[in-house]
């Protein structure tokens, strides 16, 4: 998830450079918004909860708290993995500890030496050019609602040439370290900007000249599962909208390997 759709250079809007904890609950900072959008006072969300829900964050702050006592962990993101799995504090338990492993095992929070944050991706990936390259995709701006619109070409996806330059393992740690500067980075950016909270990110997924031979390969289908795995299982509730445009014949053989 860059910050260019044709693989060009960085887009500044969306873009912190230090972690704050999301703006908090006030009159001024609640918007209707869209549905799913996420803002506050909605069902679910900061000042929307119920005594019910209210009750569960607790608890589940209590726990993330004596597991790992890290900033980032706020109840902005807690609150995700609760309404992930309906506010059931042990499935979301389970969600959440899978994650904070699987966070160790990628070696994700690892910094280089003298930095404070996670950094730009071509620090970890000097091949990024390369991926959006031969997989088009990146953050384009903002919706009305000032989301950030994410834009993925899928049809222009080059398998045979991404795979001289890299390995699906890397093309996956690519996108997750993206999807963690969307957390941590570029939503707090657009909530900054828009003076209320804003959560989620709106997806166009232009799949003009997606062919089956494309969508049939195994190496493309696990590769796009993984990242697919990646954010439905550590950064669930960021998706507000999805919108599916040059749909082909192929387009039901895609969903199903991408899903």
């Amino acid at each position: 998830m860059g910050d260019s759709a044709d693989g060009g250079g960085v887009d500044a809007r969306g873009v912190a450079t230090q972690e704050h904890d999301p703006p908090t609950p006030s009159a001024s900072s609640h918007s209707p918004g869209p549905a799913g959008g996420g803002p506050l006072g909605e069902a679910g969300y900061l000042g929307g909860l119920s005594a019910a829900q209210e009750a569960a964050l607790s608890e589940f702050r209590r726990r993330a708290r004596e597991r790992l006592p890290h900033p980032r962990f706020h109840d902005v993101l807690l609150l995700r993995f609760l309404r992930a799995r309906k506010f059931d504090i042990e499935a979301a338990w389970t969600m959440f500890s899978e994650h904070l492993d699987w966070r160790e095992s990628t070696g994700l929070d690892v910094l280089p030496d003298g930095a404070t944050s996670l950094g730009s991706p071509e620090l970890r990936f000097p091949e990024m050019l390369e991926i959006k390259r031969c997989y088009p995709h990146g953050f384009h701006g903002l919706d009305k609602f000032g989301r950030p619109l994410y834009i993925e070409r899928l049809g222009r996806l080059d398998l045979g040439r991404l795979l001289r330059h890299t390995s699906p393992e890397r093309v996956a740690a690519y996108f997750a370290h993206e999807l963690e500067r969307l957390s941590t980075h570029r939503l707090l950016a657009c909530s900054l900007a828009q003076g209320r909270l804003v959560e989620k990110i709106v997806t166009v997924l232009d799949l003009d000249g997606l062919s089956v031979r494309t969508v049939s390969q195994a190496a493309a289908r696990r590769m796009l599962q993984a990242i697919t795995k990646v954010q439905q299982c550590h950064y669930p509730e960021t998706m507000g909208e999805m919108i599916i445009m040059n749909a082909p014949r192929a387009f039901h053989l895609a969903w199903k390997f991408a899903c």
